[in-house]
C-alpha cells in the first residue's frame, strides 16, 4: 500500500499548522500485514491460513475451500486505502473477498440482530452462573 502521491496526507490542525502524515499512513496499515517488523506476532495472512488449518484439521479438506471462498471483511481498518487489494493479491486469486458497505458497523448490526432473536434469551450468562461455573459456561450456553 503506496501513499506517497496523496496529497491529502497533509493535515491542517486548528491552529493552522500542517503535519505531513505520509509515514504513518504508510507503516500502520503495512503492520496488519507484517507485524513482525514492530512486535512479534501473526499477520492478517497468517491468522486467515491458521484459522483455516485448524477447521481443516478437525473436519475435511472442502471445508478449506468455502472459508477461503466466502472471507468477510469488517471494522474500520478494512477502509484503509488499499486494503482490500493487499489482502487480494496476498491470498490465492481464486478467494472471495467480500467487503460491504457497512462493514465498519457491521459487527454492531449483527449483534443487535442476534439479541433480538428470542432463542439468544437462553444464551445470557448471569453473573451466578458465571460465579458456578466459571468461563466455561459459556460454551454451555451457546450449543
Amino acid at each position: 500500500m503506496d501513499y506517497n502521491d496523496n496529497k491529502d496526507n497533509l493535515i491542517k490542525l486548528p491552529d493552522g499548522f500542517e503535519i505531513d502524515i505520509t509515514s504513518f499512513i504508510n507503516v500502520i496499515p503495512e503492520n496488519l500485514f507484517n507485524p513482525k517488523e514492530v512486535e512479534d506476532c501473526n499477520g492478517l495472512i497468517d491468522m486467515i491460513e491458521s484459522a483455516v488449518k485448524l477447521e481443516d484439521d478437525n473436519e475435511n479438506i472442502h471445508f478449506a475451500s468455502i472459508m477461503y471462498n466466502n472471507i468477510v471483511l469488517s471494522g474500520g481498518n478494512t477502509f484503509l486505502k488499499g486494503f482490500e487489494q493487499k489482502l487480494s493479491s496476498e491470498l490465492k486469486p481464486e478467494n472471495m473477498i467480500i467487503a460491504g458497505e457497512n462493514r465498519d458497523i457491521s459487527a454492531w448490526m449483527g449483534g443487535s440482530i442476534v439479541t433480538n432473536l428470542s432463542s439468544f434469551n437462553n444464551m445470557w450468562v448471569n453473573k451466578e452462573e458465571y460465579f458456578e461455573y466459571g468461563k466455561n459456561v459459556i460454551y454451555r450456553k451457546s450449543i
